[in-house]
Order: C-alpha cells, then sequence, then structure tokens
C-alpha cells in the first residue's frame, strides 16, 4: 500500500523536471460543498507528491504557463 496517491509531475519539452514551478490544485470533500484552493511547489525531480485523502476528489490541477501537466495515480 502507497502512503501517495497522486504524483504530479511537471516536465520540459526533452522530458527534464521542472524545478519551483508553483501549481494550484483544487479539491473537494464530502464535509464542505465548496472547493479547497492550494498552491504547491514542484521539487528537484519536477513532481508534487498528493497524499491520500479520505473522502477527498482532486478537480482541478493547474499551473500558469505550463500548458501540460502530466499525473499518475499510484
Amino acid at each position: 500500500m502507497s502512503f501517495f496517491e497522486t504524483i504530479v509531475y511537471v516536465l520540459g519539452k526533452n522530458g527534464e523536471p521542472k524545478e519551483g514551478i508553483n501549481i494550484t490544485l483544487n479539491v473537494r470533500t464530502k464535509y464542505v460543498n465548496y472547493n479547497i484552493s492550494t498552491d504547491l511547489e514542484t521539487n528537484k525531480n519536477g513532481c508534487v507528491r498528493i497524499p491520500k485523502i479520505e473522502g477527498a476528489t482532486i478537480t482541478n490541477i493547474s499551473s500558469n504557463p505550463i500548458k501540460f501537466i502530466a499525473t499518475s495515480a499510484i
């Protein structure tokens, strides 16, 4: 069993990791009737690890000026 549910990678055109990129994450939980927004930053490997949260759903992941963000669920 993995502790992390989702990993977001930000990579350059040649697949190089992009460190220090700000990502906005929107989450909705069964406990509140609105989106909760938080800003995260990629690490030296170009990724942000989003922990598993019971009852929460990721509704949006965005970053400017990044045009594409790939996600991987574990």
